[in-house]
């Protein structure tokens, strides 16, 4: 069982030159649509920082306004135990991991 195949030396070469060029079609058109879709990403990464930006800008025009009083952005660990607050030792949640 088996199979001959001949080819003429002449349709040889000429089926590797299309495969050649069938492969680099394909990859540039690979290729063309990452580039494409690096650009579109790069693209939306930019307005999003822009956005953010103004956002900003607009929160530190609202400061110097004093239209927002000025606040520390870093809220202290143990707040509740400058307020007054005392927790029961017994339920605190760090006593019940400890045991």
């Amino acid at each position: 069982m088996l199979a001959n195949i001949t080819i003429s030396i002449f349709w040889l070469p000429l089926i590797v030159l299309i495969s050649i060029l069938a492969g680099f079609i394909l990859r540039r058109f690979q290729v063309h649509k990452s580039k494409r879709r690096i650009i579109y990403l790069e693209n939306e990464m930019l307005s999003n920082h822009a956005e953010i930006l103004k956002l900003q800008q607009e929160l530190v025009t609202m400061e110097k306004n004093n239209e927002l009083p000025h606040k520390s952005r870093v809220v202290p660990m143990k707040e509740s135990q400058q307020e007054g607050i005392t927790e029961n030792p017994e339920t605190s949640p760090l006593k019940k991991i400890n045991k």
